[in-house]
């Protein structure tokens, strides 16, 4: 399994940030796989650096998803002169990722097309980030993820990511 490949390339350069932080955060996805397959041993130890990487990888692919909504969300109004507030946290649920799709007034079907599969993707981030704040407390962290089960998720977010630039981009060039 490989990481997505981005395919979108913008057409308004309100949407440049935006989308240089989806290549960037693909790229950087690809370069921790990369580390992750590079680990042979069969250790303890070895094992647990290559959970570190999976958990890494998926956390990261959230906060990638956040910061391109994030960033695309504040180009638009900014385009527009409108003002968006972008400080709030991060997104953690399908209704939270709706809430911003609607400013926009872009249904959520065009973007997502399996908004179950992105509510259990968000659980199991939260999942994460809670065992993550047990382990600094002392206590291990208890879940193995598969590689597959995490490429796959760091996938479909990085195709949601790009879907919603795409629309924006859509709807910015027929505005235009």
């Amino acid at each position: 399994m490989t990481i997505y490949k981005i395919s979108y390339c913008t057409n308004s350069r309100l949407l440049e940030k935006s989308a240089q932080i989806l290549q960037e955060c693909a790229l950087t996805l690809s370069s921790l796989l990369k580390v992750y397959r590079d680990i042979k041993g069969d250790s303890i130890f070895d094992h647990a650096r290559r959970q570190d990487l999976l958990t890494a990888m998926f956390s990261y692919s959230v906060a990638g998803l956040d910061s391109v909504l994030k960033q695309a969300m504040r180009d638009s109004f900014n385009g527009a002169n409108l003002k968006y507030d972008s400080s709030t946290d991060c997104i953690q649920s399908p209704d939270e990722f709706i809430k911003i799709t609607s400013k926009l007034d872009i249904s959520i079907d065009m973007i997502v097309d399996d908004i179950a599969r992105l509510g259990e993707i968000f659980l199991h981030q939260n999942k994460i980030l809670q065992e993550t704040d047990l382990s600094f407390e002392g206590s291990q962290m208890v879940t193995n993820y598969s590689t597959e089960e995490i490429i796959d998720s760091v996938n479909y977010l990085i195709e949601i990511a790009e879907n919603f630039l795409k629309e924006i981009d859509r709807r910015l060039k027929v505005a235009a």
